[in-house]
């Protein structure tokens, strides 16, 4: 599925691919972002994630990323944007400390720019 501003597609977890074939290796304009969604987070401490499905979202255009392609993005999933809560994870950190709720634009700019 592609929004009006982007190319963006869904790519379900077994469907693998070779992102520097898909990208090359000097793409600075296209990201991907693995959604793990639908599950559950439980236990504090040693938090832990229960549930979720992995699906791929390709072909995100860095420029024209933002919070609305990223409500259209979830919308395609069935979600309601405004009951829905997101999440990025610091790569390798336990989720007790690795978590950063997207709330503002500023977090996903910081979110885009780790990835």
């Amino acid at each position: 599925m592609a929004s009006e501003s982007s190319i963006w597609e869904i790519r379900n977890s077994s469907a693998y691919l070779d992102l520097y074939d898909l990208y090359g290796w000097e793409n600075k304009k296209y990201f991907s972002i693995m959604l793990n969604h639908g599950g559950s987070f439980l236990y504090y401490p040693n938090r832990d994630y229960f549930g979720g499905i992995i699906d791929y979202i390709d072909f995100i255009d860095v420029e024209t990323f933002s919070t609305e392609v990223f409500h259209t993005i979830l919308s395609s999933f069935g979600y309601d944007v405004d009951r829905t809560f997101a999440y990025s994870l610091v790569s390798f950190a336990p989720l007790d400390v690795g978590l950063n709720k997207l709330e503002s634009w500023n977090d996903f700019l910081n979110f885009v720019k780790k990835s």
